[in-house]
C-alpha cells in the first residue's frame, strides 16, 4: 500500500495516468462537456489503445499485447 501523498511508491500508474489526462484532457477543463458515460467511454477506448495498439520503444517497437503474449509463449515453452 502506498503512503499518502507520495506518488513515487506507486510510479508506473502515476505515469499512466498522467499520459491519460495529458493525452484525453489537454487543459483542465477539456472534460467538463462530457457526460459521465462519455468519459468513461473515452477512457475505455485509450486503455484499449494503450494496451492493445501503442507500440513501445522500450518493448522492441512491439505492443504491450504483444509483449505479453511472446513473454506467455516463452515460459510455456520452457
Amino acid at each position: 500500500m502506498s503512503r499518502k501523498a507520495t506518488s513515487g511508491d506507486n510510479a508506473v500508474a502515476e505515469g499512466f495516468f498522467g499520459m491519460l489526462k495529458r493525452d484525453l484532457f489537454p487543459t483542465a477543463r477539456a472534460c467538463e462537456n462530457y457526460t459521465i458515460a462519455e468519459l468513461i467511454r473515452k477512457i475505455d477506448q485509450y486503455i484499449d489503445w494503450y494496451n492493445n495498439r501503442r507500440v513501445k520503444a522500450g518493448l522492441g517497437y512491439k505492443t504491450i499485447k504483444q509483449n505479453r503474449e511472446e513473454y506467455s509463449r516463452q515460459t510455456q515453452a520452457a
